[in-house]
């Protein structure tokens, strides 16, 4: 099976990616390990990434959990939709970016970049996408905001 695990920039995708691929024994594939070095342009887009070796690599392989904001997308690129499962993370924006702001990454505490790029980015390639492929393939969402 290929879990797709996504959610807001800091919700817990990768804290829970390694907690299943522990107790499941799978590997784990991190979106964001695909972004293009050197890129200049909007970090939360599909031009960002390797999309290609991406589902090559996907593709590749079976017992597979996908995390980051990517990983849905990626799931609108492969033909076979069968043995999937969609996570959604659904945590509190002002808990993801108190999470964020704690990192010690380029524009991560800059509240304007987190409103103007990554929420807009979420909601394009998480939020929506998650609404659509639901119906078409087996998902779960946990509710994380009463943490």
């Amino acid at each position: 099976m290929k879990i797709f695990i996504n959610g807001l920039s800091c919700s817990g995708k990768s804290t829970l990616s390694m907690k299943l691929a522990e107790q499941l024994n799978y590997k784990i594939i991190h979106t964001d390990d695909y972004y293009i070095d050197g890129y200049e342009g909007n970090w939360d887009e599909p031009q960002a990434f390797q999309i290609n070796k991406l589902i090559e690599d996907i593709n590749s392989q079976n017992d597979l959990i996908v995390e980051g904001i990517m990983s849905y997308f990626c799931v609108t690129l492969i033909s076979n939709k069968e043995n999937f499962k969609l996570i959604y993370i659904d945590q509190t924006i002002e808990k993801c970016f108190e999470r964020r702001s704690k990192r010690k990454q380029a524009l991560c505490c800059e509240q304007e970049y987190f409103q103007t790029i990554v929420i807009p980015g979420y909601q394009k390639y998480c939020k929506n996408l998650f609404n659509e492929l639901k119906e078409i393939v087996q998902y779960e969402i946990i509710d994380m905001k009463s943490d």
